[in-house]
This record gives structure tokens, C-alpha cells and sequence, in this order.
């Protein structure tokens, strides 16, 4: 019989696991030109629809509904290929519902807990990303809106502009304190 005492330890170290912050570091700001923080877990859903010949960029119908209704709530991540993200994390009852709701349009997969989203904001924001990632991040060029697959240095990321002078950022978990520091150091010298 186990004892009761260590069942419990090793629930609640299982659980720590579980539920710790994807990225604890504190936000880097450097004299109000960027600013650099973790954002919530929230939920990230990867939908995949069939490609056909006449489909366009936008997202299917189906496929925005799954959003929450905020701006940038979903994302073009490649064709046929959307990421459903939100600040709030979803039970799993209601991405199963999310999935049956597009059954035959769309394969739905949880992402949640393999990225992480950043913030990169501020008047030098698009300046700090263009040091590592291969895109022109001028406003005409990548606009509010605007999705993209990318790599910094070596570690890929998703980046969305979300307003004038912010971005959010995706990236694979492992990923995430690498990239964080990065980026810490490319804001200390723009």
C-alpha cells in the first residue's frame, strides 16, 4: 500500500509541473522605447483545412467562429493552417466542442501547452525584431494584422502585429527562454 504522505508529495510536484509558468522572467523595458513581457498562457488551437485551388488567404467562417471575437484572434500561420489563440486557457470539454463544431471543415489540435506568447511593444519594437527575424517589419510592409512564420536567429517563431507599435510572438515552449534572451539583449542596444 502507498503511503499516503508520499502520494501526495508527488501530486503536488506533478502539479507544480503542470501548472508552472511557461516563462517566469520579470518584463524588460528600456527607457520607454520597448518593453518586453510574458503574456498570459491563455489557449493557442491549430486548425487545418483541406487547400483547394480557389482558397483564399482569409480563414474559413467555421474557422474565425472558433475565435473569441477580439482582434487578431486568429492567426494565419500557413495555407489552410490558422492558430485560434486567447488569453484565457480553455477546459478541455470546450476545445472538444471547438473541434465537433468544425467537424468535416477543419482537424483541430491544442497548442496550449507547446507555445508560448511574448509581447515585443513599443516605439522601437519593430526595430528589436528586425535585428534577428528576415522580415521587413516596416508598418507598409507588415501591417496591423499582418501573420507571419519566422525565425530569430535561429529559434522559429509566430509574430502578429497587433497594433502600431506592438507584436506578439509564438514560440515552441523549449524555445522560450532562449528566444526571451534574445531579445533582452537586442533591447539593450537599439
Amino acid at each position: 500500500m502507498a503511503d499516503p504522505a508520499a502520494t501526495a508529495a508527488a501530486a503536488a510536484t506533478v502539479g507544480a509541473l503542470l501548472c508552472r509558468p511557461a516563462l517566469d522572467r520579470p518584463p524588460v523595458e528600456r527607457d520607454g522605447i520597448v518593453h518586453l513581457r510574458a503574456l498570459p498562457q491563455g489557449h493557442v488551437l491549430l486548425a487545418l483545412v483541406a487547400v483547394t485551388p480557389d482558397a483564399g488567404p482569409a480563414a474559413p467562417p467555421a474557422v474565425v467562429a472558433l475565435g473569441d471575437g477580439s482582434p487578431h484572434a486568429v492567426r494565419r500561420l500557413g495555407p489552410g493552417q490558422w492558430l485560434v489563440v486567447g488569453p484565457d486557457a480553455l477546459p478541455a470539454a470546450d476545445v472538444r466542442h471547438k473541434a465537433q463544431s468544425v467537424a468535416g471543415i477543419a482537424a483541430l489540435s491544442d497548442q496550449s501547452h507547446g507555445r508560448v506568447p511574448l509581447a515585443v511593444e513599443g516605439p522601437r519594437a519593430a526595430d528589436v525584431l528586425n535585428r534577428g527575424a528576415g522580415l521587413d517589419l516596416s508598418e507598409a510592409a507588415f501591417p496591423v494584422g499582418q501573420s507571419e512564420q519566422t525565425l530569430f536567429g535561429g529559434i522559429g517563431l509566430h509574430i502578429t502585429r497587433t497594433a502600431p507599435q506592438r507584436f506578439e510572438l509564438l514560440v515552441l515552449r523549449s524555445y522560450a527562454g532562449s528566444l526571451w534572451d534574445e531579445l533582452a539583449a537586442v533591447a539593450a542596444v537599439v
